[in-house]
């Protein structure tokens, strides 16, 4: 693994989306404290490692955001803000991607996902350098997860599709050339939304290595 000052140049660049409301949970999730530290930044943490480049989309208190990810700004790491994330998560994908290389492969991420370990971003990447799919996906048994890596013809799609559309919908276009990638741990499928999902993935992923 290359050092967090020297990240991969040849790996997928990451967008972190971070800038919902969490409407359904009590705490903003981009600042849940994870082992003490901020979600967000344990998840820019992780991808800085691997990734030449983290582009945390903001948008519900933005600033926030931005201060607890202050001691990592730099040219690794970048905020983006989204002005209509209030049109949904789908419009803070675009914002993402409008900021990545026209070729340029990425990692989408959810802030809801900390909990995610570091070999699911190893085994989606490996699967990227070896074959020649437009999507990845990763998967625990027979169900599909996130985060998502995509090739830059999936960029394109995003960016046509009107902001009020889906992640789903952009995505789906891409079902027949997607990739599977086996992955040992249920963590993909999970995702924090609600207090007993946050419990959950307390006690199994982050207090077990789950």
């Amino acid at each position: 693994m290359t050092s967090s000052s020297h990240p991969s140049v040849t790996n997928p660049v990451a967008v972190i989306l971070s800038a919902g409301r969490s409407s359904r949970l009590p705490q903003f999730k981009p600042l849940l404290s994870i082992h003490g530290e901020p979600a967000v930044c344990v998840i820019a943490k992780r991808l800085r490692t691997m990734c030449p480049l983290v582009l945390v989309v903001t948008g519900y208190r933005s600033d926030d955001v931005r201060d607890v990810l202050a001691d990592l700004h730099d040219e690794h790491v970048q905020c983006i803000e989204n002005p209509d994330w209030e049109r949904g998560m789908f419009s803070s994908l675009q914002a993402g991607a409008r900021a990545i290389n026209n070729d340029a492969s990425f990692l989408v991420h959810m802030v809801d996902q900390p909990h995610i370990p570091t070999g699911v971003y190893e085994a989606l990447f490996r699967a990227w350098r070896e074959t020649r799919h437009s999507l990845y996906i990763p998967c625990y048994g027979d169900r599909r997860g996130h985060p998502v890596l995509c090739r830059s013809v999936v960029r394109t799609s995003i960016l046509r599709r009107p902001p009020g559309d889906t992640t789903r919908n952009a995505l789906a276009e891409f079902a027949k050339d997607a990739f599977l990638v086996p992955v040992p741990t249920a963590a993909v499928v999970h995702t924090i939304n609600t207090p007993g999902d946050l419990e959950y993935i307390t006690r199994v992923f982050l207090n077990n290595n789950g």
